[in-house]
């Protein structure tokens, strides 16, 4: 009992915390804290205009969260490379979506070719300077859209592999982001995937705060949702095969960007197999 009790206060004092002087976040952390200031937090939150920072912020969080999860990503993205051998021609036909500034880019073999999938077109000119400084790979389409509708990646069966990094968690349509992804890759081509989920059963109290939060962190953070379990739609979507990992991120636990960010400690990676 007294560990889920630590948890709980370990979210609250994370989201407090470590503040650096802004203001407005520090108020809406206060308001959050008081079991009164809820509503208020989600008034601050939703009536500031910060359509010029979203696309820095979650950046600077990509950045850090790749730095924190890169032995993660590297044991989940080890076999592109065989994906791209069975091949036999040198290349690698990539759909990556959420892709954002292009943090994933480093973990791709040489000679893949990407299609890049991004609802925020703000992130456009960051993601291209990214793939300068890998000239193995090659951005062969860009569209702006969201996971739900891949209308624009409309050749049916057309790719080796489907990249995705924290992106369930912002999409409106869970399921029908799978279905899409399921539609646009081969017989036989691969999705992988990693995502934060709510909280296993053993920790109750952190799997409350993650549902009375969830709202106000969806406004602050892009549309984010962290009670969110995306395994039950990857294990019921009809692949051949899926294998899922669920782990505790205690790398995390180390970030200076992100606030309350125990309740997204949890997580998944796999891959599923069409």
């Amino acid at each position: 009992m007294w560990q889920h009790w630590t948890d709980a206060v370990g979210v609250l004092r994370s989201w407090i915390a470590e503040l650096n002087g802004n203001a407005k976040t520090a108020t809406i952390a206060a308001a959050v804290a008081t079991g009164t200031g809820l509503a208020a937090a989600v008034y601050i939150v939703w009536t500031t205009d910060r359509s010029e920072q979203i696309a820095e912020g979650m950046n600077a969080l990509g950045v850090e969260y790749d730095e924190l999860m890169t032995d993660h990503k590297r044991k989940l993205f080890g076999e592109l490379q065989s994906l791209k051998d069975a091949r036999g021609d040198g290349r690698l036909v990539l759909l990556e979506i959420g892709c954002a500034g292009g943090h994933n880019f480093k973990y791709y073999p040489a000679g893949s070719e990407l299609i890049c999938v991004e609802p925020n077109p703000r992130h456009k000119a960051t993601l291209y300077r990214g793939v300068g400084e890998h000239p193995g790979l090659q951005i062969s389409a860009y569209h702006v859209s969201s996971a739900e509708n891949l209308r624009d990646v409309q050749s049916a069966g057309s790719v080796d592999a489907v990249i995705s990094t924290l992106v369930l968690c912002t999409v409106s349509d869970p399921e029908q982001c799978v279905q899409e992804i399921i539609r646009v890759l081969k017989p036989g081509g691969k999705w992988y995937f990693m995502e934060h989920v709510r909280a296993p059963p053993r920790f109750y109290v952190v799997r409350f705060m993650q549902k009375v939060f969830n709202f106000a962190w969806s406004l602050y953070y892009d549309g984010c949702h962290v009670a969110r379990s995306p395994q039950h739609h990857i294990r019921k979507a009809g692949f051949s095969r899926v294998d899922i990992k669920d782990f505790e991120a205690h790398e995390l636990m180390q970030t200076r960007l992100a606030y309350g960010v125990r309740l997204v400690r949890s997580h998944i990676s796999g891959t599923a197999t069409k």
